[in-house]
């Protein structure tokens, strides 16, 4: 049996829907390398974007992503929030508030850790 899931993210700044699944199924293709390197563009593409240095790149941040996922809904669900994160390190840069003089983007595995910890999008810090 296949069900069709499709995850989107909305980015307000640009007005822009990103689609980052095709199909989703009860079947393993999420673990395949074509698709996990489909991921890794996305990943590469918002980083490249944002402009800001990471301390990670985007095969590491995916593959730790994909260690922690049991099941494809995760798997897209951290990515999500990982571009989510990205995104809003640019919005902050833009806007004037980015990192602590200028040193570049904080880790986004750290961000995403807590994210799993906590199972809620980020916040800003009081």
């Amino acid at each position: 049996m296949s069900v069709r899931r499709e995850i989107f993210i909305f980015d307000w700044t640009s007005r822009t829907l990103f689609k980052l699944s095709k199909m989703a199924s009860e079947d393993i293709s999420w673990r395949t390398s074509t698709f996990r390197q489909s991921v890794v563009a996305k990943i590469e593409e918002a980083i490249r974007r944002c402009g800001m240095p990471t301390t990670k790149n985007s095969l590491e941040m995916e593959n730790h992503v994909f260690q922690k996922a049991k099941s494809r809904e995760e798997y897209l669900g951290f990515v999500a929030r990982l571009i989510l994160h990205v995104r809003e390190l640019n919005t902050k840069k833009t806007a004037g508030s980015g990192g602590p003089g200028g040193q570049g983007m904080p880790d986004p595995i750290n961000a995403l850790q807590t994210l799993a910890r906590q199972g809620k999008p980020p916040t800003d810090p009081p």
